[in-house]
């Protein structure tokens, strides 16, 4: 089973011990809330089955990761919408 959480939705995460001792990133300033994890500054943190991005505007990113994850190779639609030429991480 994949966990994703991305932004404020890291927090539920912490809530329920699921980051204790993972890697993890969320939304600016989130290093001081969720801290049972690792905080990692990177748009999109994948460790184990637990994926987690910093904030609202990083649907693509952590849509990409999960995508990797489950064994598919994004790069098509990565070329398909710009996100490579647009600067997308």
């Amino acid at each position: 089973m994949i966990i994703a959480a991305m932004c404020s939705g890291t927090l539920l995460l912490e809530e329920t011990d699921i980051i204790k001792g993972r890697k993890v990133t969320g939304y600016h300033g989130y290093e001081e809330r969720l801290l049972s994890g690792q905080f990692i500054h990177e748009v999109v943190v994948h460790d184990e089955n637990l994926i987690t991005s910093v904030g609202p505007a990083t649907p693509y990113p952590i849509a990409f990761k999960i995508a990797e994850v489950l064994g598919k190779d994004p790069s098509i639609l990565k070329e398909k919408i710009l996100y490579n030429f647009a600067g997308g991480k």
